[in-house]
């Protein structure tokens, strides 16, 4: 996941296209919308990994990460809708076979292209999704799904001459019409619980001796990569003498070139659409992973008690308040528990211990140049605060997983102004190391840590274009707005308002 677009949740009106960079900061007085930002993503996760009665689950349970009440109550003032954007980048040709037109036109074995995937939900007796729409960023929308609640009603495929679009009306003269029917008949489910079409149905579009499921998909492949009708039939006529397999193919498509321009167009718009609904599931596949890997720490996070009860489940991650911490960190290997502790005292100046006795157990602290331990309720309240947010951060140190965005509100709290640059230079330390596999993203009104930010950049720790800003205004009650800005070489925020930190009067 590359950046993220919100479109009328709460006072998010229209974030516009927000880049999802290595560190992303968000800023902002009190209700101005950057917790509705950042809590975008645990929203996400958690209608995911969870069965929700609807595309999103708006509330989550004790084991829930946070709470938006209901459609109504997240949705915008006087909108009806609310909105989702992502852009990724994925590589279309893994595990594809190579066809008869990619044997002989590419020589490489990746093709890296960035999408934009988008689902728009509304709400009519209950939720439902009521568009998706897949853009490649250089052109139009390459195709676009309606629904209504019921399921889809309308199926859009553009870049072509002439583009497929399906509706109750017959006004539309340069369309093709595909059966109500047939949008139905749903085989796959998609990435929030709404039902795909049938591909086959861009079949009904096709001439019989073209209805070669296989083949059209091809040819939809081999248009998006740019390749013409014509290149596509001199490569079949060349194998086909080779191989007699593609005399099939190349006799199929010379009768699809002896037709007249609008039925040659009508056939690419359908080996298009086949096409791009398998782009659709990539997609997913790889947007999914990104929202299922997002790790999430809450504000309010577990205070310190004296002793744990013992359980005996599987732990496999930390709970987002850090309420499983003692259970974690009990179930770590030896070998891992010595590298966590090694980890915070050479960072942080304090080893963390836990020790288990009679269905209980209890966690210790020791400073650095002092080997004595003391029960973690009786040191300061800030060590309970701040070690869920460290356990996270070695864990994902260890494992790098794959395209993880690591989501903490105010990791600041109760901590002292020392302690909070040790974290920045943690956060920097973590993301080098990672060669940029995963993306931090936080809010924070901490002065500390935005000056901090400055001099890792202005030192030459990081990188100027890693570390994004985003600073939330309240326009009016209902919109909130939003400016992106960066640090320059000097440390210094541009564009960033007078007087942010000053108190008011």
């Amino acid at each position: 996941m590359e950046s993220i677009q919100i479109k009328n949740l709460r006072c998010l009106k229209d974030t516009g296209e927000v880049a999802i960079s290595p560190i992303t900061v968000l800023v902002g007085k009190n209700s101005s919308g950057k917790s509705s930002f950042l809590r975008s993503f645990p929203l996400l996760k958690q209608s995911l990994i969870r069965d929700a009665d609807g595309p999103f689950l708006w509330t989550g349970d004790e084991n829930g990460y946070v709470d938006f009440g209901s459609f109504e109550e997240a949705v915008c003032y006087g909108e009806d809708m609310i909105g989702f954007s992502f852009v990724t980048e994925i590589d279309i040709l893994q595990g594809e076979e190579m066809n008869y037109v990619l044997q002989k036109e590419i020589s490489y074995g990746s093709c890296m292209e960035k999408f934009k995937y988008t689902v728009n939900v509304k709400h009519q007796a209950h939720d439902y999704v009521s568009e998706v729409i897949l853009d490649n960023l250089l052109e139009e929308h390459l195709l676009k799904i309606e629904y209504d609640k019921l399921g889809p009603t309308a199926i859009i495929v553009l870049n072509e001459r002439y583009p497929i679009f399906e509706s109750n009306s017959n006004n539309a003269k340069d369309s093709y019409g595909i059966p109500l029917r047939r949008l139905a008949r749903n085989v796959r489910a998609g990435l929030f619980g709404n039902k795909y079409p049938d591909p086959h149905l861009f079949m009904d579009m096709a001439q019989s001796a073209a209805s070669d499921y296989l083949l059209m998909r091809e040819i939809g492949m081999c248009r998006f990569l740019g390749f013409s009708l014509d290149n596509i039939f001199k490569d079949a006529q060349d194998l086909s003498r080779e191989d007699s397999s593609y005399l099939r193919m190349s006799g199929i498509l010379e009768d699809i070139l002896k037709q007249s321009d609008v039925e040659q167009n009508k056939f690419l718009s359908a080996c298009a659409g086949i096409y791009y609904l398998d782009l659709l599931a990539y997609v997913e596949v790889d947007l999914k992973g990104s929202i299922e890997n997002t790790q999430y720490i809450a504000p309010v996070r577990a205070t310190a008690e004296r002793y744990y009860r013992f359980m005996n489940l599987s732990v496999n991650e930390l709970d987002y308040q850090g309420r499983n911490l003692a259970m974690y960190l009990f179930k770590l290997p030896e070998t891992e528990m010595q590298s966590f502790q090694t980890w915070t005292m050479e960072h942080f100046g304090f080893s963390i211990f836990v020790e288990g006795e009679k269905g209980f157990l209890s966690l210790s602290v020791t400073r650095k140049n002092n080997t004595r331990r003391v029960n973690l309720s009786d040191v300061g309240f800030g060590y309970s605060q701040i070690l869920p947010i460290l356990v996270d951060l070695w864990a994902l140190s260890k494992t790098y997983r794959w395209k993880t965005v690591f989501v903490i509100e105010q990791p600041e709290l109760h901590l002292h102004p020392a302690l909070q640059g040790k974290l920045v230079q943690a956060f920097i330390d973590m993301i080098n190391a990672s060669n940029h596999q995963f993306s931090l993203v936080f809010e924070t009104h901490s002065k500390t840590f935005i000056e901090e930010l400055g001099r890792a950049v202005y030192e030459k720790r990081i990188d100027t274009n890693m570390v994004n800003v985003i600073i939330f205004e309240k326009e009016d009650m209902d919109n909130a707005k939003i400016t992106i800005t960066q640090y320059d070489e000097d440390g210094y925020l541009n564009k960033w308002p007078i007087g942010f930190f000053e108190a008011e009067f």
